[in-house]
């Protein structure tokens, strides 16, 4: 394992967090951001999309305004993600948001140079679970892209953080 993935984790997570969830899980991610930096991890890798990997972005930022050594990498599946989010309720703060991470994250890596297509997403999971050694989930035990991830983690050996916590 290089030396850079010895002091790197990636995030996995759904879409939607609920909203008796987010304050909790937005805690709880600070508080392992924050165990793992004791441990010298300073790289965090996210995906960049809506729900869970927003709100482990934000808190990577949040870390990174007293540690200056925490560094943000948003690993983004294809060159329109938030093409579709213009539909969703609250579009223009999502947008917002997204807009405002990707001006601040350190780097920015995009895991295919096309639009979206059938399979980027599985890609850009795999990319970040193959530059990480830990993965921080917020996984429900549902089938899905989380799932997916947590299952290519596993296989690879990562350590695997759950901070899902059900009501």
């Amino acid at each position: 394992m290089s030396a850079v993935r010895e002091h790197t984790c990636c995030f996995t997570g759904h879409r939607t967090v609920a909203q008796y969830h987010r304050e909790q899980t937005a805690e709880a991610v600070l508080a392992q951001i924050r165990a793992l930096r004791d441990r010298g991890f300073t790289r965090f890798i996210a995906g960049g999309a809506l729900g869970f990997d927003t709100l482990a972005a934000l808190c990577v930022l949040k870390e990174a305004e007293t540690d200056p050594d925490i560094r943000l990498i948003l690993a983004v599946p294809c060159l329109n993600q938030t093409e579709k989010w213009s539909s969703l309720p609250g579009a223009l703060e999502h947008l917002r948001t997204y807009k405002e991470i990707m001006g601040k994250a350190d780097d920015v890596i995009y895991t295919s140079e096309r639009t979206y297509f059938d399979g980027c997403m599985k890609i850009r999971n795999q990319f970040m679970v193959d530059h990480a050694a830990v993965c921080i989930a917020y996984w429900n035990g549902s089938r899905g892209g989380t799932s997916q991830t947590v299952r290519m983690a596993e296989k690879a050996g990562l350590e695997i953080i759950n901070v899902y916590k059900s009501k």
